[in-house]
C-alpha cells in the first residue's frame, strides 16, 4: 500500500513539475519599433527608420520578420492604382480589385514616413507596411 501511495505521490509531482516549466525567450535586445499598430524590436542595431532589409523581432513571440520594402494599400474603387503609383514617385508591383502593392524605387526610403503620406493620400483607406515572416516560404 505504502509503494502505491509513494508512487502516485512521486507521478503528480513530476506532472506538476512539468506543468510549472516556462519556456524562457531570449528577450530581444534594440530599439522598439511600431509597425501595423504591433510593436517589434529591430534586430542588430538601434536603427528606427524603417528600410528594407532591416530585420525585426516580436518581443511577445519571438517570430523575426524582414521588411519587405512594399507598402500595401487598399484604396477607394474608383482610384486607379497605376496612376496613383506615377503621382507618389512608386511602382506597382500588384493589383487586386481595391487592393495594390507598391514600392519605392529607393531600398533606403524611410519606409514610416512612406506609409504616412500614403496614407494621407485622398481615397486611400488603409496602409500596411510589408513584413516577411522568417522561415516562410512566399509564393
Amino acid at each position: 500500500m505504502k509503494a502505491i501511495v509513494l508512487t502516485a505521490l512521486l507521478l503528480s509531482g513530476q506532472a506538476l513539475a512539468t506543468d510549472a516549466l516556462v519556456e524562457l525567450t531570449e528577450a530581444p535586445q534594440g530599439a522598439e519599433i511600431s509597425i501595423n499598430n504591433q510593436s517589434f524590436v529591430s534586430l542588430g542595431s538601434d536603427n528606427t527608420t524603417l528600410v528594407k532589409g532591416l530585420q525585426l523581432q516580436s518581443p511577445i513571440t519571438g517570430e523575426r520578420y524582414t521588411v519587405t520594402g512594399e507598402i500595401i494599400v487598399e484604396h477607394f474603387a474608383v482610384v486607379n492604382a497605376s496612376t496613383f503609383a506615377s503621382d507618389n514617385q512608386l511602382i506597382l508591383s500588384y493589383v487586386r480589385d481595391n487592393r495594390a502593392i507598391y514600392r519605392h524605387a529607393d531600398a533606403q526610403t524611410d519606409l514610416s514616413a512612406l506609409n504616412t503620406l500614403l496614407r494621407a493620400q485622398p481615397g486611400v483607406i488603409s496602409t500596411q507596411i510589408g513584413l516577411q515572416l522568417e522561415g516562410l516560404e512566399s509564393e
